[in-house]
């Protein structure tokens, strides 16, 4: 950076506070400072020298951007110990069955189970199960209820009542108010097999249903 004998203006100041941003460390910020202020000091202008009021105002300038660099650290830390504290507390949701929205329950054993948000009560609530083409296999018929989760479960067997594989089934839920059908979200159950951090998130893998973030969890049962 070059510094003429007369490079007091307000320019020379954000010249001079742009260089000192290029160093890669604290110290390296204060070693270019030092450097920089005693060259200005050794070249200023003796008709117009630096007063007391402009050394101080550029040392306020680095202190900040010391500050700012130390304070930036402390925080990496911090989250660093958050991050490891939150893997240790999340293994404790391992083993846990939980609901989370999903379009698919998982057959495990011949059985699966899940639940329907009711946001108001209905006069109605039908849980249809569909095979890969979309056809509807087994109708689970819930009457009428209130508002709430409302649990349902299905034994894995068709309408025929032929039994099914284990497996990934779609399903869907729909209620009937005022003699109208409307499509309502469907949460499925499965239990928590692992959990993991990734970028500071927490996520879960629930055994036949796959991973989700742990935001997704609705309810832990």
């Amino acid at each position: 950076m070059t510094i003429s004998a007369t490079s007091n203006s307000a320019s020379t100041n954000s010249a001079s506070t742009n260089s000192l941003l290029s160093g890669t460390s604290a110290q390296d910020i204060q070693n270019q400072f030092i450097t920089l202020l005693v060259s200005q000091l050794q070249n200023q202008d003796p008709l117009n020298p630096m007063n007391n009021s402009q050394i101080t105002s550029q040392l306020a300038q680095i202190s900040t951007v010391s500050g700012i660099q130390s304070l930036d650290s402390s925080v990496s830390g911090l989250i660093s110990t958050m991050n490891a504290n939150q893997s240790l507390q999340a293994t404790g949701l391992i083993g846990k069955t939980v609901l989370v929205p999903n379009n698919q329950i998982a057959l495990l054993n011949g059985q699966a189970s899940g639940a329907v948000n009711l946001s108001s009560a209905t006069n109605q609530l039908v849980v249809n199960i569909t095979d890969a083409s979309g056809n509807v296999i087994q109708s689970i018929n819930l009457g009428g209820q209130a508002a709430g989760t409302v649990p349902f479960s299905w034994n894995g067997t068709r309408a025929s009542g032929q039994t099914l594989p284990d497996g990934l089934y779609s399903v869907t839920a729909s209620v009937l108010q005022n003699g109208k059908q409307t499509t309502v979200p469907v949460l499925a159950s499965g239990t928590i097999g692992s959990v993991s951090i990734n970028n500071g998130t927490l996520g879960i893998n629930v055994n036949g249903l796959g991973s989700f973030s742990a935001s997704n969890i609705q309810q832990i049962m």
